[in-house]
């Protein structure tokens, strides 16, 4: 019992030990201080407070009254250190913050444990704390629950204040407005809430979020003009300005107005009121804030207008600078470039007036004006206006030593043809570039720019006195690039420069040498300079006619160069080439011998293709003159291997080459060449006819040539020669008796031999049928020889059935049926006869007749050997003997008159005499088509004939007697060398009419008239 009763005892002594420290320590929702108390206590006291009233609140009974106290105590202590400890884990910059919610959860803990016990009086602020770490610990839904717990059961105004404000926060954040804006307009409506100004404030953001930008300007235009609300937390009825709070709802009002679209005026107005309702210290700066937000959404024109409004209030002149420099950027965007230049000039008038500027923001200033020129450069760098120039002119003038703007106002004053202007500008820059690369401050960068400044505006002046035209300033340019210029890089060329102004100007002798030594000029400067340079001291010398130094300083410029030694050194050839043909234009034989010498002289190792061709034509044309085949042929070419050879040159080229290889009886290349010529002065039937020529005398297909000329032809007695000619080179005649036979047709003789000669080649019948079949050939010459042809093989046909028929007498049936056809075919023998008498073909007649009546004999001595038939009585036999006698005498009959007629034929010499001749004049197929009717002949005829007719088939073709190759190719050598001997053409030509070469014989004949008419 002791031990117990000591035990209580020391617990009881503990209890009261902790409330005592309770009562000294505790501050919080139940005690006397605030939070901005609580919020003032260290870190190492507040940690040893909740460690010690930790200790207390364990040694507690649940049912001791002084617990409430102790753990609420304990609560709030926990929800200011987790509260700070965000606040420190924000500062330094984290994303994903865990700091405090170990602190939250056991403040929400000793809070859920105490409410059930907490005061009536303290239960409100109890809840609203617990709704705010409910939403510090991400539950929303459970901090919802609290707020609404607060409104329902609570009916402190305080309390309910509260929790709307809590509820309104909440929704702002989750941008749920309609609800925010109800509940704030429930702090409003409470008379005890301490959050009117924020919650006026809130309404007025929810109203912008929602795009109602009046209604929201107009609430913060309220707040401005309510002192009561200008105080996020302000006590009810106590009317307390925070100047913080009214800053933001001011600047916030310049964000409102600006988002609105709005005319100037209009824009003007609302910069009065925002400069009217904004703090003294901060007017200017809202103002200014919307004229930049106003410019920023792209209202240009308003935010000019406020802009303007702002410098109409701003004391400050560094401001005002600003401000003008501000105008005149946004008018130059809008293209108001006259406000614009008045604003600038405002601007740099200020910059002057100011003085010196030491201020951080002066640089930015300045950085402003010099942009703005660079800026308006940029926008009309294609066409710079006088409004530019006048800005660079007043930006130099307030900066006098900023070579790079210099060196632009030179480029913009060059650009407008301002030329004095530029020249001046371009010296100044000269000037201070010197300067900069003379100073021992200046770092290495500056002075490379320096160096490039002063190069350019060096040269940039020699081109505006160029432009201008001032040779008194261009000669003081040049000096001063040559005394000035780090660099030299342009030494060379400038000294060519005056060279050539010496060369323009006329005094061809002074600029050549000033030309030469440039050219020949040890100084580093560009290759292809010094080529000019020696290209202009030549023509200087041409238009001199100085052939002498010409000829010398194309040599030692040529060694000089030798990049282009080929080009000084065709100056020189070129010389050559006019000396030989003015020479030659002389005409007589020593002449044409100089000119021939001179050109000889022409170097064709470095000769150009251009040259080599000249050369090549010259050498071509003075070889023909003075006999030079060889020459020509050769010359001609060369000048034909050369790419570049102009369209017309090569025509000419071709040309000669044609007529010099027909000289020398060289046709296939007559050919080759008179192909490829094009022009007018060399087409339609005379080219085609040409190139046929050639062919044929080069043994070629002359076929598409005369085909061409067939289409370009008028002359219709040509045209049937060329395309009969066609017809019998071709290897596929009927095709191309196809091809002509409209024109063919008009002449039928021709026609008709062309299908002759077909015929006797293949032996085709059909070809036959289809020639007799055109108009006009079966009244011809070959066409009898053609319908003779047909008739012929229809009588070999039959006589061969006829001759090869057998009567049958084996029994009475197969008697009947072979005399039947027996008689038909005697029948048939009949029509063919019929249709030989027709044709009036003496052989025809002769073969056909004869078959007739020896096959009639035949027949009757056939019939009269029929054996009689088995079981017939002699009454029958000689009745049945009687009948073939009866039908057998007419056979007999009919072959004795057909004999007699037969013997008539053969008696007719005549006809075998026109065979003979026949015979004589034919040659080839078809004269072997005529030996083949004459063996017809000869197979039926009599004795006393046969042997005439067999030794005419058997006569040979008369043979031609032919030149020895050997002479012929001699005479032909001896043409080929001396092509212009008349002598030796004629002797050629006597040799080719043997040949029996009819094209060869017409171009011989044809070339010896063109000497005659030449020698006349």
């Amino acid at each position: 019992m002791s031990l117990m009763k000591n035990a209580k005892y020391g617990t009881a002594k503990k209890m009261t030990a902790g409330l005592a420290l309770a009562a000294v320590l505790s501050v919080g929702l139940l005690g006397s201080s605030d939070a901005h108390a609580q919020a003032g206590i260290d870190p190492q006291t507040r940690d040893m407070l909740i460690a010690k009233l930790t200790q207390v609140y364990l040694n507690l009974a649940p049912a001791d009254t002084s617990k409430v106290a102790i753990t609420l105590r304990l609560a709030d202590l926990h929800a200011e250190r987790a509260r700070m400890d965000a606040m420190k884990e924000l500062q330094a910059g984290c994303t994903q913050c865990t700091a405090g919610v170990a602190d939250r959860k056991k403040a929400l803990h000793y809070y859920q444990e105490v409410l059930p016990k907490t005061p009536d009086t303290s239960i409100g602020k109890v809840l609203a704390q617990v709704g705010h770490l409910y939403e510090m610990t991400g539950d929303q839904k459970a901090a919802v629950a609290t707020y609404t717990r607060i409104l329902t059961d609570q009916k402190s105004p305080e309390a309910r204040a509260e929790a709307h404000i809590s509820l309104a926060e909440l929704y702002f954040k989750r941008r749920d407005y309609a609800l925010a804006r109800k509940h704030y307009g429930e702090v409003i409506a409470n008379p005890q809430a301490s959050s009117k100004g924020l919650a006026a404030y809130r309404i007025a953001w929810c109203e912008f979020n929602d795009g109602r930008l009046q209604p929201a300007t107009d609430g913060l235009v309220a707040i401005l003009k309510s002192p009561e609300l200008l105080s996020r937390n302000a006590a009810a009825g106590v009317i307390q300005v925070d100047k913080q709070f009214q800053e933001e709802v001011s600047r916030d009002l310049a964000t409102f107005i600006a988002r609105r679209t709005m005319a100037p005026k209009e824009a003007s107005a609302q910069a009065a009121q925002l400069h009217e309702l904004s703090p003294e210290n901060a007017k200017i700066a809202n103002v200014t804030h919307l004229a930049s937000e106003l410019e920023r959404l792209g209202q240009a024109q308003s935010s000019i207008a406020v802009w303007r409004f702002t410098q109409e209030k701003q004391a400050k002149p560094q401001a005002r600078l600003e401000g003008h420099v501000r105008l005149a950027q946004l008018q130059m965007e809008q293209k108001m470039t006259n406000e614009a230049a008045k604003d600038y000039a405002q601007a740099l008038a200020m910059w002057t007036s100011m003085g010196t500027c030491n201020a951080t923001d002066c640089s930015e200033l300045k950085a402003r004006l010099r942009k703005f020129v660079v800026d308006w450069n940029r926008m009309e760098k294609k066409a710079p206006s006088e409004g530019l120039l006048e800005a660079y002119k007043g930006y130099l003038k307030t900066f006098p030593t900023e070579g790079d703007m210099a060196l632009w106002a030179a480029i913009v004053a060059s650009d407008m043809k301002q030329h004095a202007l530029a020249f001046e500008l371009y010296n100044k820059t000269a000037t201070l570039a010197n300067e900069t690369l003379a100073s021992k401050t200046t770092d290495a960068t500056q002075k490379k720019e320096a160096g490039e400044r002063l190069e350019t505006s060096l040269l940039g002046a020699i081109e505006v006195a160029e432009e201008a035209k001032d040779a008194k300033k261009l000669d003081q340019a040049y000096d001063s690039y040559l005394a000035m210029s780090r660099e030299k890089k342009k030494a060379l060329e400038v000294r060519y420069q005056k060279a050539k102004a010496i060369y323009d100007g006329g005094d061809n002798a002074t600029a050549a040498d000033a030309l030469k030594a440039v050219a020949l000029s040890k100084e580093p400067g560009s290759v292809e300079l010094k080529e000019q340079a020696a290209e202009l001291a030549l023509d200087a010398l041409v238009l001199m006619k100085d052939d002498t130094r010409l000829e010398a300083w194309s040599s030692e410029l040529a060694q000089a160069f030798p990049k282009n030694a080929g080009e000084f050194r065709g100056i020189a050839r070129k010389s050559i080439l006019t000396q030989s043909t003015a020479t030659a234009e002389k005409g007589d034989k020593a002449s044409l011998e100089t000119a021939w010498a001179t050109l000889m002289r022409f170097e064709l190792q470095t000769a150009t293709p251009e040259d080599k061709a000249s050369f090549y034509k010259n050498k071509l044309i003075l070889a023909e003159k003075t006999g030079r085949y060889s020459e020509a042929r050769d010359a001609v070419e060369n000048m034909l291997r050369i790419p570049s050879l102009t369209a017309a040159d090569q025509q000419y080229a071709l040309s000669r080459k044609a007529w010099l290889a027909e000289l020398v009886l060289d046709f296939d290349t007559a050919l080759q060449a008179t192909q490829k010529l094009e022009g007018p002065e060399f087409s339609g039937e005379k080219k085609w006819l040409k190139l046929a020529m050639y062919a044929e005398l080069a043994n070629k297909d002359a076929k598409p040539f005369y085909g061409q000329f067939l289409k370009d032809s008028k002359d219709e007695e040509k045209n049937v020669a060329i395309a009969a000619q066609l017809v019998r080179d071709s290897k596929e005649p009927l095709k191309e008796i196809e091809k002509s036979k409209a024109l063919l047709a008009k002449r039928p003789a021709v026609l008709a031999d062309l299908y002759l000669d077909v015929f006797a080649k293949t032996g085709s019948l059909d070809i036959a049928k289809k020639a007799l079949a055109q108009a006009g050939v079966n009244g011809t010459s070959s066409g009898k020889v053609l319908t003779r042809a047909l008739l012929l093989d229809e009588y070999s046909k039959l006589k061969a059935r006829v001759s090869g028929h057998q009567l049958d007498g084996s029994n009475q049936k197969k008697m009947a049926q072979t005399l039947k056809a027996r008689v038909a075919l005697l029948e048939d023998t009949e029509k063919l006869v019929t249709k030989a008498i027709e044709s009036a073909d003496w052989t025809v007649q002769l073969v056909t007749l004869d078959m007739l009546a020896k096959q009639n004999d035949r027949f009757y001595q056939e019939v009269l050997a029929l054996p009689v038939p088995a079981g017939l009585s002699e009454e029958e036999q000689g009745q049945y003997l009687q009948l073939l006698a009866e039908q057998a005498a007419p056979h007999q009959t009919r072959a004795a008159d057909v004999t007699k007629k037969v013997g008539e034929f053969w008696s007719q010499t005549s006809a075998t005499t026109a065979m003979s001749k026949d015979l004589d004049a034919m040659n080839g197929p078809v004269r072997a088509l005529l030996v083949k009717e004459v063996q017809t002949l000869a197979d039926v005829a009599p004795e006393a004939k046969k042997a005439e007719l067999l030794a005419l088939a058997a006569k040979q073709e008369n043979a031609k007697v032919l030149p020895a190759l050997a002479t012929l190719e001699t005479a032909r050598k001896a043409v080929r060398e001396t092509p212009m001997s008349r002598d030796r053409l004629e002797a050629l030509l006597s040799l080719e009419k043997q040949m029996g070469r009819q094209t060869m014989v017409a171009y011989l004949e044809g070339r010896l008239a063109t000497l005659e008419g030449a020698s006349k």
